[in-house]
């Protein structure tokens, strides 16, 4: 890896399909579930981030959802998490 490329939001490292989980593959479908392990839901946020719609943040909002509910309640509503997204946050 190069010094550029890490210093790279980790979600913009991956290029798309490097992340083979059927999970990732069908993001806007899943949701989130006990069956699903942390690689899984980490995948999918990754691919969702990857391919999100600047329209409608469909990416950033599946990320939100598979999100634990202590990090929702710290970083939302939906609308402030798609500013720290899209803006950087400290």
């Amino acid at each position: 890896a190069t010094l550029a490329n890490l210093r790279r939001p980790l979600w913009c490292r991956a290029e798309p399909g490097q992340l083979p989980s059927r999970a990732s593959r069908n993001w806007r479908e899943v949701a989130p579930g006990p069956d699903m392990s942390a690689v899984d839901v980490v995948e999918l946020q990754l691919t969702a981030l990857q391919a999100n719609d600047a329209v409608t943040n469909d990416g950033i909002s599946k990320t939100f959802e598979f999100a634990s509910e202590s990090n929702r309640a710290f970083t939302g509503p939906l609308p402030r998490f798609v500013d720290m997204i899209r803006q950087g946050y400290p």
